[in-house]
């Protein structure tokens, strides 16, 4: 741990010497130290990191038409085959088409019923960020960091692509020396860029709730456990949700989106009856253009008026 010169296991305790100085001092470097070392003793006694969750609603269980692992049927399709990074997907036209009808379903079920409105995040996110959002604390093993040029001066860069040219191989390690540190890294949450768009900013009561969404890119994580298929991998494809209001707000923000998920979940996606025709039919390489068409139902829904994001201070965020 840095500052710390020797620890030493005492009768009732730790025994610390640190090297800090006035600044570190006046930056509560110690108490942080403390909070850290505590941290780590509690986290030593309640061992391994466990999922923790409330079950809200269950349904009962369903008998699912399709037995195989999607991944490979659609490898065999070829509706799909793996990128060139770990954990990395090329999907083709018809896997492509089932992503955008799931984000047309969120799209037309979820968001605009309920007054979301979209926004474009940043996905190069930086310390500033991270440190804002808590992210830096731990997270460290899973970013993806980006690293820029030292500079931009063509000679400086002229042996790298001279190395290039001549053994079609790319040198690593040479970019690795002329390489800054890094500013950061690939989005590894949607939600944090977003709080820079309302830093140091004030929400009139009457422009909350804020609602909104961004769908514009893909967030990036190196997973800590083994990649398989679609399902685990380390490039996302995601829909993120953001609100801001009161604590009465943003839990009935949260309670109406429990709601439009359940519909979406049962009346949309239930793969009884009609459903599980389709599922069940003959999905080619000529598309989804195929199946059947079914109109999307659902209970009916009040559209509230659209909301103007303007100043902002706090909020709450979820992701789908």
């Amino acid at each position: 741990m840095p500052y710390i010169k020797s620890m030493e296991n005492i009768e009732g305790g730790i025994q610390l010497e640190l090297e800090v100085g006035e600044a570190e001092m006046k930056n509560r470097v110690p108490d942080r130290i403390l909070t850290l070392l505590e941290e780590k003793i509690e986290a030593a006694q309640y061992g391994a990191k466990a999922e923790h969750w409330n079950l809200l609603w269950q349904r009962e269980p369903m008998e699912h038409p399709f037995k195989e692992d999607p991944t490979q049927a659609m490898m065999k399709e070829g509706w799909l085959k793996r990128g060139s990074s770990r954990g990395q997907w090329i999907h083709g036209p018809q896997s492509t088409k089932i992503f955008r009808t799931f984000k047309k379903i969120v799209l037309e079920e979820l968001l605009e019923p309920l007054g979301y409105r979209e926004m474009i995040f940043p996905k190069l996110v930086t310390w500033e960020v991270w440190m804002k959002s808590g992210h830096a604390k731990g997270v460290y093993s899973e970013i993806y960091y980006v690293c820029p040029p030292q500079t931009r001066d063509p000679d400086y860069w002229e042996e790298v692509a001279d190395y290039y040219k001549v053994t079609h191989e790319a040198p690593t390690k040479l970019i690795k020396e002329k390489i800054a540190e890094p500013i950061g890294g690939m989005c590894y949450a949607q939600c944090p860029p977003f709080w820079m768009y309302v830093a140091r900013e004030t929400l009139p009561n009457e422009e909350i709730p804020v609602k909104v969404f961004d769908r514009s890119g893909t967030s990036h994580r190196y997973e800590s456990g083994g990649i398989h298929g679609i399902e685990r991998v380390d490039e996302f494809h995601r829909v993120e949700l953001v609100w801001i209001g009161t604590k009465e707000e943003v839990t009935k923000c949260a309670e109406e989106l429990h709601d439009r998920y359940m519909h979406i979940f049962n009346d949309i996606l239930d793969i009884g009856g009609e459903k599980q025709e389709l599922l069940s039919g003959s999905w080619h390489r000529k598309g989804c253009s195929d199946l059947p068409k079914k109109t999307l139902s659902g209970p009916p829904i009040t559209r509230p008026a659209c909301l103007t994001v303007g100043r902002m201070e706090s909020g709450s965020s979820s992701r789908m």
